[in-house]
C-alpha cells in the first residue's frame, strides 16, 4: 500500500523537486530576487506613503488598482528592515502556490499525472517563470489569482461545497483589483459563459459569484464617486493616446490641433509632467492628499496618481478615439507593432537584462526551441520613445508561440465542446474560463498598449500549458466521461438525474 502510495504521488513530488532544484540553480547562477521597482515604476506609491498613509493612499490611487499596492505596503509595515528578503519570500511561495494550481487544474482537465507533471514542471523552470519570480511586479500574483480561480471553479461544478464557487469569482474579482488588465466586461463574460454551460444551476452559480462581483463593483462605484471614472485605472485614455500616435507622422498631431479636430493637448505626447499640461487644461486646486497633489514621486519620476491626470487621461482618450477614426491605418500598424512585441518571448523583457546574462545558455535554448525565435530581440526603447517598427520586430517574435496561441484555442475549443456532449460541465465552464480569459487578454494586450506588450502575455502564459494538457488527454477525459455513471460526472451536466 505504501509502494502504491508513493507511485500515485511521486508525479506531484517530482514537481516540487523540480521547483527546489531549478530555484536553487537559478540562485546559484546570481539570480536574485530584484526590488528595484519599488520607489521606482509609476505604478506604485511612494514608499513614504505606503510607510506613513497607506489606507489614504489606497483610498485615493486611481491610477492602479489598489491590491498590488496593498501588499506592498503591508510588507513594509512587517519587515520594515528586510523588505527585500520577504518579498522574495513571497514570491516564492506564490510561484510553489502556481506550480501546485497548474498541476492540479491540469488534472482536471483530464491530463494524465506524469503528463501534468511535464508540463508543469517545462513552466516553472522556464526563463520567464524564473525570472519574474525574483521581480517585483504584478504579473507572478496574477498568474496565482487566474489559476486558484480554475482550480475552485472546477471543484464547484464537480459537485464541490458553493464555497468553492465563491472562492472561485472571488479570486477573479481579487484579479480585478490587482491588475488594471482585467475589467468587469471580463468577468461578466466569464460569468455569462458558466451560467451557459451549467443549464440546471444557474441560480447556484449567481449565487456563488457574488463575492467577485461585489468585490469589483465596490472598487467600481468608489473610483465613480471620488474620480468619477468607471474604470479600475485612470491610465486607459494615455495608453489608447499611445496607440493613436504610434504611427502617425511627426507633424500630424499638431496639424490636427491647429484645425480644431483635437484639444491641445494631443500635440503632448502622454505620460508628461504635470507641468507640460499647465495653461492647456485648469488644473486641479490642492486636495491634501499627497497622492494626489505631489507632481513628482520620491524617485523624481513624475507622479502618475496626481488628481490632474483623471481629466487629462479623459481628454486623451476623446482626441484618440477621434483621431482613430480618422486614421484607421495608423491604428492597425500600431496593432500590428504591439503583436509583433506580444509574441516575442517573455524572457526578453527589458528590465531582464542582468537575469539574462546569469542564464545565457538556458536563456538563448528557450527562446530558440521552445519559442521559435531566430533572431534575438534588441532594446524595445529609446529615451523613452519606441525605437521599432515591424521591420526589425518581427525577426524577433516566437513563431512557435504565434502559431502555438491560436492552435491551442482551438484544441481547446474542440475539448470544451467533447466534455460538454459527455456531461463533463465542470472542464467544459473551466476551457471556457480559460479560453475567454485567453481571448480577452490577448485584445487588451494588443489592441489598447504598446510597449511592454510580451509581459501582458505573460500573464496567459499557464493557460496555454493548461491548454496543451487537455488537448493531449482529450481521449482519456472522452473515456472518462463515457464510464462515468451519469450521477456522477457533474452536478449541473446535461446527464445530471
Amino acid at each position: 500500500m505504501m509502494a502504491r502510495n508513493w507511485r500515485d504521488r511521486a508525479p506531484l513530488f517530482a514537481v516540487l523537486l523540480g521547483f527546489a532544484l531549478s530555484r536553487a540553480v537559478a540562485a546559484a547562477r546570481g539570480v536574485h530576487f530584484d526590488a528595484f521597482p519599488l520607489g521606482h515604476f509609476w505604478q506604485y506609491l511612494d514608499p513614504s506613503l505606503l510607510r506613513d498613509r497607506l489606507w489614504e493612499s489606497l483610498f485615493y490611487l486611481h491610477a492602479q488598482p489598489p491590491l498590488f499596492n496593498l501588499f506592498l505596503g503591508s510588507v513594509l509595515h512587517l519587515w520594515p528592515q528586510s523588505t527585500t528578503a520577504a518579498f522574495a519570500v513571497c514570491y516564492h511561495a506564490v510561484g510553489l502556490g502556481l506550480a501546485l494550481s497548474m498541476f492540479a487544474l491540469m488534472r482536471q482537465v483530464g491530463a494524465s499525472d506524469w503528463l501534468a507533471a511535464a508540463l508543469t514542471l517545462l513552466f516553472i523552470v522556464s526563463p520567464p517563470a524564473l525570472f519574474f519570480e525574483h521581480y517585483l511586479f504584478s504579473e507572478y500574483p496574477t498568474m496565482l489569482l487566474l489559476c486558484g480561480a480554475g482550480v475552485a471553479l472546477h471543484r464547484f461544478l464537480s459537485g464541490g461545497h458553493i464555497a468553492f464557487g465563491a472562492v472561485a469569482f472571488g479570486l477573479m474579482g481579487l484579479a480585478i483589483w490587482t491588475r488594471s488588465h482585467f475589467q468587469l466586461p471580463w468577468l461578466l463574460l466569464v460569468l455569462a459563459s458558466v451560467v451557459a454551460l451549467c443549464a440546471t444551476a444557474r441560480r447556484r452559480v449567481l449565487l456563488a459569484a457574488v463575492p467577485g462581483l461585489a468585490l469589483t463593483l465596490a472598487l467600481y462605484l468608489k473610483n465613480f464617486l471620488v474620480f468619477g471614472t468607471l474604470t479600475t485605472s485612470s491610465w486607459f485614455g494615455m495608453n489608447l493616446m499611445s496607440m493613436a500616435t504610434f504611427a502617425l507622422p511627426p507633424h500630424a498631431p499638431a496639424e490636427l490641433v491647429a484645425r480644431g479636430v483635437v484639444t491641445p493637448l494631443f500635440a503632448v505626447p502622454p505620460f508628461n509632467t504635470v507641468a507640460t499640461y499647465r495653461g492647456m487644461l485648469e488644473l486641479p486646486p490642492a486636495s491634501g492628499v499627497p497622492t494626489l497633489d505631489r507632481e513628482t514621486a520620491d524617485s523624481g519620476n513624475a507622479n502618475f496618481n496626481h488628481l490632474a491626470y483623471v481629466s487629462v487621461s479623459t481628454r486623451y482618450r476623446r482626441d484618440a478615439m477621434t483621431v482613430i477614426g480618422m486614421y484607421p491605418g495608423a491604428y492597425l500598424h500600431a496593432v500590428a507593432a504591439a503583436t509583433s512585441l506580444f509574441f516575442r518571448p517573455a524572457n526578453d523583457y527589458e528590465y531582464f537584462t542582468g537575469f539574462r546574462h546569469s542564464m545565457p545558455l538556458w536563456n538563448a535554448l528557450y527562446s530558440r526551441l521552445l519559442c521559435g525565435q531566430w533572431t534575438p530581440a534588441g532594446p524595445v526603447k529609446l529615451n523613452g520613445r519606441f525605437n521599432f517598427d515591424l521591420s526589425n520586430t518581427v525577426p524577433s517574435i516566437g513563431w512557435f508561440i504565434l502559431i502555438g496561441m491560436p492552435l491551442l484555442a482551438v484544441l481547446g475549443l474542440r475539448r470544451l465542446r467533447m466534455a460538454h456532449r459527455d456531461g463533463d460541465v465542470a472542464t467544459a465552464a473551466t476551457l471556457a474560463f480559460i479560453l475567454i480569459t485567453l481571448a480577452y487578454a490577448t485584445f487588451v494586450g494588443v489592441a489598447l498598449n504598446i510597449g511592454e506588450n510580451e509581459r501582458y502575455r505573460f500573464v496567459l502564459e499557464p493557460f496555454l500549458f493548461i491548454l496543451w494538457a487537455a488537448a493531449c488527454s482529450r481521449r482519456r477525459g472522452a473515456e472518462l466521461a463515457e464510464d462515468a455513471e451519469p450521477t456522477t460526472r457533474s452536478r449541473y451536466g446535461s446527464g445530471t438525474k
